[in-house]
């Protein structure tokens, strides 16, 4: 009798250990626990239920859930699985905007009938407060990503595009847009805009980036050469024409990409040949009897007006609809002045490195030229800040200092034009001497064919020259 009796003391404490046990666990655990019984009567509740959602445990004993959940609509874990008898998992966010997670589950007896209702919670706050900060860092490292891919793509186009201009943004959006076809496009703008670094770019974003790239300037070739040079030409085809031939540019470009600049340049005879090659992908080289077929991109790039140009019969207009087929304006320099410290910040860091120098233009200097943008744009800009930086005896270039070395005195207009027409390019330069020049001749002799001879050069390079300056002869008048 004594041993059954020491043997259900013994059993009495070990179940009293594990209940105890079983608290300690309920109570320090740091998940909220609440034990309800059938009808959603409270039976248990511990300390961390009530430091997640700020109920006071001692007051939530025997209290029922349905009661509860009119005053704090958001507790509805015990009460769902009473309804449903089955588990839950819920996420709230209390008025504090504390967050917590819900884990309900339903305790059935040997009969299968709802004995408990159990639920578990999980102080969420700061996980959801870290994921809100981590997604908030993803958005921010998106932002992020796209500027430098942005600044990545500008500067692996080596085109050395300067900008932040709205103007200019849609100028380079659209060429990154079109360069992955294979149209035609002329690119537009006034002397200096920056139309061959727009043509680079559109080469360097396109299909052919690794295909050669071969730009002719046809205003730098003799009339005489210029046709060879593009198509060339076959062996003996002219006097002191090599005995092989020679390959012309639009062969060495085969599969990339020409860039004709100043394509208004070229003479009328060329352009019903280029028309050809831009409308069957084929041409014959001088003095050639076999057909050349080739696949090239055409970039042509201008300053002229060519669609004047061809109201005056000094371009082809089927020619300039095949060129034309996509157009590009790139923006003079007065319609992007909020580029301008860009560039002067740009083009002072350049010549500093390229000369050795320590020296910077002042901020006035910048107020400037945004309020008087250079009538050469980048070019005459470029051109002015050089010598500015070359000639300046100053570490900081100011106003006075550039009146001194340019002839600029802010806010006088006569001092302006002059600072103007001494920034221009030596093609704008020589350009305005040929006009005066031919206008003399055409005063003194008035026809092309005795201004030809006395200036030993073609008749129709005369014509063309008048006709570019808008000037004419007496034999022109018909």
């Amino acid at each position: 009798m004594k041993d059954e009796t020491e043997q259900l003391k013994e059993a009495l404490k070990r179940q009293q250990e594990y209940i105890e046990m079983l608290e300690a666990a309920i109570e320090l655990s740091m998940m909220g626990y609440v034990i309800c019984d059938a009808e959603g009567n409270v039976l248990k509740i511990n300390e961390a239920q009530g430091q997640i959602t700020g109920w006071n445990a001692e007051e939530m004993l025997g209290r029922n859930m349905k009661d509860i959940g009119k005053v704090d609509d958001h507790i509805t874990g015990i009460m769902q699985i009473i309804e449903t008898k089955q588990p839950v998992i819920l996420e709230r966010q209390l008025a504090t905007g504390k967050n917590f997670l819900v884990y309900g589950k339903p305790y059935f007896d040997e009969q299968q009938r709802l004995k408990y209702a159990i639920c578990n919670l999980v102080d969420t706050t700061e996980i959801t407060n870290t994921k809100n900060e981590l997604e908030k860092a993803k958005r921010h490292n998106k932002q992020l990503t796209r500027k430098v891919r942005q600044l990545q793509s500008e500067a692996e186009s080596g085109s050395r595009l300067i900008f932040h201009s709205q103007a200019m943004r849609n100028t380079v959006e659209m060429c990154r847009k079109i360069a992955h076809f294979d149209s035609t496009v002329l690119i537009l703008g006034e002397s200096g805009v920056g139309k061959e670094l727009i043509a680079d770019l559109i080469h360097k974003k396109s299909n052919r980036n690794e295909k050669p790239y071969i730009k002719l300037n046809c205003a730098s070739i003799p009339e005489a050469l210029l046709e060879s040079e593009l198509f060339g030409y076959e062996q003996g085809s002219f006097t002191g024409a090599s005995s092989k031939g020679k390959k012309g540019l639009l062969e060495c470009a085969n599969q990339g990409t020409v860039l004709l600049d100043e394509i208004g340049e070229m003479p009328l005879p060329l352009q019903a040949k280029l028309l050809r090659f831009l409308q069957e992908g084929e041409f014959y080289r001088v003095g050639g009897h076999t057909e050349v077929k080739l696949d090239v991109r055409v970039l042509g790039a201008t300053n002229r007006d060519l669609w004047q140009m061809v109201q005056q019969g000094t371009f082809r207009e089927d020619l300039f609809y095949r060129l034309n087929v996509i157009s590009v304006k790139v923006p003079a320099l007065n319609e992007r002045s909020e580029d301008i410290p860009l560039l002067i910040t740009f083009f002072n860091k350049q010549f500093n490195q390229k000369y050795g120098l320590d020296k910077r233009l002042s901020a006035e200097i910048g107020d400037y030229f945004r309020n008087h943008p250079p009538k050469g744009n980048v070019r005459e800009l470029q051109n002015i800040i050089e010598r500015l930086l070359v000639l300046s005896n100053e570490h900081v270039v100011k106003l006075d200092e550039m009146e001194r070395i340019i002839g600029v005195a802010p806010g006088d207009e006569s001092s302006e034009s002059a600072a103007l027409q001494i920034g221009k390019s030596y093609k704008e330069i020589v350009g305005e001497f040929e006009k005066e020049l031919l206008k003399q001749y055409v005063r003194e002799f008035q026809t092309t064919q005795k201004i030809s001879e006395i200036l030993k050069v073609s008749q129709p390079t005369i014509s063309r020259k008048l006709a570019k300056y808008g000037l004419r002869s007496r034999d022109m008048q018909n």
